[in-house]
């Protein structure tokens, strides 16, 4: 029980006022709710199923869509480090090879820019 419940009477509770209490309490221990609800396999078959295109042949279809996912997944770890893939993206901010400060003491050198325009001083 919260400590509110045991100093007011249970009359004073709305719903809503009794649940403010208990989400954050909720949100820390068992983390979001759509992890609860769905089995791991469950979410797993609802990606494949997102994946059929011959309403016909369901399962050739999804099949082949796994398939096709499994192999380009693995042939991208050969592929040249400068090709962009699904495993290999570049940093959120990275300017892709332009150094603004090629002098700068390398723990010191963040790749990316400021936001905004730049302001000389």
């Amino acid at each position: 029980m919260c400590n509110l419940e045991k100093i007011m009477p249970p009359s004073f509770f709305d719903a809503m006022e009794h649940l403010i209490i208990h989400l954050p309490y909720e949100a820390l221990t068992a983390r979001p709710v759509f992890y609860r609800w769905m089995y791991r396999f469950e979410r797993f078959l609802g990606e494949l199923k997102k994946k059929v295109t011959n309403k016909a042949h369901v399962q050739a279809s999804i099949c082949q869509a796994y398939l096709q996912q499994e192999i380009s997944t693995f042939s991208s770890f050969y592929f040249e480090r400068d090709v962009i893939t699904r495993r290999k993206r570049p940093a959120r901010n990275d300017d892709i090879g332009e150094d603004l400060y090629e002098n700068v003491v390398s723990i010191f050198n963040y790749s990316g820019r400021g936001k905004g325009a730049a302001t000389h001083r």
